[in-house]
This record gives structure tokens, sequence and C-alpha cells, in this order.
């Protein structure tokens, strides 16, 4: 196990202690402001970091990360991979590690190969490209009711609005 960049839990502010606290093992629907530590709050939720701010897959479960966006993938595939992690790439032109613990890809990856496996932990990041990009708004509502009952969702964005309507919604 190893530190990440050398972040503790102590480290957390407080709306982050409280994030983790109230949606841990549960689906949820999380908006912060950009830059603010929406990351570290999924990477909790995820059990991709401990308590400590070690990295470490602390369930036998898949974690899947999506993006609207190749570079945003491609980003977080990155990070992962700094961190330590089997951690694969897909994108529909480029895939790498695939079968890996951890998988970077694009929302619309997600809905057609990946929503209907059970037992994964899913960030769907950048959740207002929903509002933001008609052309992809079937790839996220599509996605999010193919997604097993056996998985976990996890919705961010920082731009959404009121998460209560999108609960509703949702």
């Amino acid at each position: 196990e190893r530190s990440v960049r050398g972040w503790s839990a102590r480290m957390l502010y407080d709306w982050q202690k409280e994030a983790v606290n109230r949606i841990h093992g549960k689906n949820a629907i999380m908006s912060a402001p950009t830059g603010s530590g929406k990351t570290w709050v999924a990477y909790r939720w995820s059990g991709l970091m401990d308590e400590e701010g070690n990295a470490s897959l602390s369930s036998a479960q898949r974690v899947i990360f999506t993006a609207p966006i190749k570079a945003l993938s491609n980003e977080r595939y990155l990070d992962l991979r700094r961190m330590g992690f089997d951690v694969g790439l897909e994108t529909g032109d480029f895939t790498k590690n695939s079968g890996a613990s951890v998988l970077c890809c694009t929302q619309e990856i997600y809905t057609l190969k990946y929503a209907q496996l059970p037992n994964q932990r899913v960030i769907i990041d950048e959740f207002h490209f929903i509002f933001a990009s008609p052309e992809r708004t079937r790839a996220y509502i599509d996605g999010i009711r193919a997604t097993s009952p056996e998985s976990m969702l996890l919705v961010m964005s920082a731009t959404f609005g009121d998460p209560q309507t999108v609960q509703d919604y949702l």
C-alpha cells in the first residue's frame, strides 16, 4: 500500500468527511465546485483509498470511472496509475488493460459494454454533460438505467444545480 501524494484523512475538509460518512455503502449524488475535492470522496466511496489515505482496493468489486470525453478518461487513468493501481483505459478508439480492477472509460463505453455487469462501483463524473451536451444524454441515461442492481453508483458534478432535482429524476 502507498500513501497517495502525501495525502491523509486528516487533510479532508469537513464537507468531505461528512460526504464520506453520508454516502458510505450507498448509491449517491454529489455536487461540489470544481477543484473542491470530489475525487477524494469518490476514492474513499469506491474503496480505492483507506482512512489513512493509502491507496488500496479494499473490496472485491471492480471500480469504473466514467467521463464524457476521452481526455478526462485519460487524465483519470494517469492519476490512478501514478497511485499504483491495476488500471485500464477504454475510450472507443483505444483500449489498454480493459480487464483491470479499476477501469477508466467514456460514458458511451460504460453504457455499451459494462453497465449490465454486477458487483461494480461506478463513478459517473461530469454528469452535468447530460444537460450541456444533448448528444451525450442518451449514453448517460441508458447507462444508469442498465446498471446492474448489484452495482453501486456515485454520480458527480460541479454544476448540475439542485442535487434533489437530479435525484428525483433518476
